[in-house]
């Protein structure tokens, strides 16, 4: 059986890193994947989101003597959000012209078709959220855990639940009426 990392090995990890940041690479190998994925779902641009998870980890990097204890993966996923943050206040508004080119594959089932449509709808869906909204979908989906989402947007593990619970009923009952028409 392999042995998974617990946070008190993240932790432990960390603290080395503190004092030789040769240390850091396993944290940075342990999560570059999540970071990467959570940042994509928040830019949707392939490019920025590699740009914004090199600067996260350059931030963690720097920042190791801010670590206070606690979830080390609450603790990078708050230095995520507040550059994602910062990445849409820096940046005007803009509009995309569109999801894609609206190409299909000839060899494409019809299956993969419908799969493909359903994903596009539920994140416009998710896009329509308010942004605090979204980002409590983002990090459920990054595979965060309610502790350690409320870790990083300030909440309990009880409202985090309640309001992803919330948050779901509502993008279902709003998918299913879309399907509708």
């Amino acid at each position: 059986m392999t042995h998974q990392p617990s946070n008190d090995d993240d932790a432990a990890i960390l603290r080395a890193a503190q004092h030789d940041l040769d240390r850091f690479a396993p944290l940075y190998e342990r999560y570059v994947d999540r970071i990467y994925a959570y940042c994509l779902r928040r830019v949707a641009s392939e490019a920025d989101a590699e740009d914004l998870t090199s600067h996260i980890f350059t931030r963690a990097m720097m920042g190791l003597h801010d670590y206070r204890g606690g979830s080390v993966a609450a603790w990078l996923f708050r230095i995520a959000h507040n550059t994602v943050v910062n990445y849409y206040r820096d940046r005007r508004p803009q509009i995309a012209l569109s999801e894609d080119d609206g190409l299909v594959a000839a060899d494409t089932s019809i299956d993969t078709v419908i799969d493909a449509e359903d994903q596009r709808l539920a994140l416009r869906l998710v896009g329509t959220l308010p942004q605090d909204d979204q980002n409590l979908i983002w990090l459920r989906l990054s595979g965060m855990s309610s502790p350690e989402i409320g870790a990083v947007v300030g909440k309990s593990a009880g409202a985090v639940r309640t309001e992803l619970y919330r948050l779901l009923k509502h993008l279902r009952s709003r998918f299913a009426r879309e399907l509708e028409r």
